[in-house]
């Protein structure tokens, strides 16, 4: 994934893990916004230590957290070509565009 699409997921979803909390939020969404912060600061210390590897894996499950948020406006469905994962959807199958490209077969 090229380090600017990373950087931009980064950011998203630092900013979505930073947005107001809903007067009704539960214990466990306050604790995934914990853990997406945790992430981006991971991702940024791999960045910054020169941890090619490690930055590339962390901004792929930055892609998973960033669409958690796939209805915010600033989310970008070009980000999603970027994931060897598939369709992110929870309890998709699907592989996606890079899984094809990469010759990824996620159903064996």
């Amino acid at each position: 994934m090229p380090g600017d699409i990373a950087r931009a997921v980064a950011l998203f979803v630092w900013a979505r893990a930073h947005d107001p909390l809903p007067p009704d939020a539960t214990a466990e969404e306050m604790d995934q916004r914990w853990v997406d912060s945790e992430l981006v600061r991971d991702f940024q210390r791999a960045v910054d230590h020169d941890h090619a590897v490690t930055a590339d894996n962390l901004a792929y499950t930055l892609l998973i957290a960033a669409a958690r948020h796939r209805d915010h406006p600033d989310f970008r469905d070009s980000w999603l070509a970027w994931t060897p994962f598939g369709d992110l959807a929870p309890g998709s199958t699907a592989d996606g565009p890079a899984a094809a490209e990469q010759g990824h077969d996620a159903h064996g």
